[in-house]
């Protein structure tokens, strides 16, 4: 954001620099004297006529450009004054994205990781960090390294990196995240824990892609906890 702002700072002063002309130009007088020769008070005022008025309209540039440059820095204001954040407990927890229903508020940590919060009272409870409503194992009791379905993630989510909860109690790691980039892997799901159970008859017929999150490092995603102080709001 911050490297964005500058940018367009930098972009808008060189257009008010080469759109005003401040760059100052070449001064011809119309009297040249040479050693020896005497010179005309006319002419001698005529000089300095010139001067004079190409000195006031490089002031008048100088002003204008002043002008201009305190706009840049209001436009940069209101810029950085455009950005919202989640927050929890007033304190920022990532760069809003999205959501606003009942999916909860979807955020970009300052590792540029997705996650969601939920931020309302439900059972996943209020201030956790969101979860996927299935995790897969190619296990037949929902132990082991879990599955996500590919459809479950769409294209940008995978691109960008993302952090879930895992809500199967018999895991010992509750936070995952999918790197950036992550490729879908193919497997034979034997259970899927949904529902607050481990089941092993409600896998989806032909269900054979899948991205496999990886436990958290809080270091590589910058979120460290699952659960977030309330209330949860978003703002400036």
């Amino acid at each position: 954001m911050r490297k964005s702002v500058l940018y367009r700072a930098l972009s808008w002063i060189t257009c008010a620099l080469v759109v005003n002309g401040s760059f100052a130009a070449d001064v011809s007088v119309p009297f040249v004297f040479e050693a020896g020769t005497p010179a005309k008070a006319d002419e001698v005022n005529q000089n300095f006529d010139v001067l004079k008025n190409a000195v006031n309209a490089n002031s008048s540039d100088i002003d204008s450009n002043v002008e201009e440059l305190a706009t840049v820095n209001e436009r940069v204001s209101e810029a950085e004054l455009g950005t919202v954040f989640v927050k929890a407990n007033e304190q920022k927890i990532g760069l809003y994205v999205s959501g606003l229903g009942a999916g909860g508020l979807t955020a970009l940590s300052d590792k540029d990781y997705l996650f969601t919060v939920n931020s309302f009272p439900s059972e996943e409870g209020y201030g956790n960090l969101a979860s996927v409503s299935w995790l897969f194992y190619t296990s037949p009791d929902c132990t082991g390294d879990p599955y996500i379905f590919d459809l479950d993630v769409p294209p940008f989510i995978a691109a960008q990196g993302f952090v879930l909860r895992a809500l199967n109690a018999l895991d010992p790691v509750q936070i995952y995240y999918l790197p950036r980039g992550s490729f879908r892997t193919q497997i034979t799901p034997l259970s899927v824990f949904v529902n607050a159970t481990c089941e092993s008859d409600a896998i989806p017929p032909g269900a054979t892609d899948f991205y496999r999150p990886i436990p958290n490092d809080p270091g590589v995603t910058g979120i460290a906890s699952d659960s977030f102080a309330t209330p949860i709001t978003i703002g400036r």
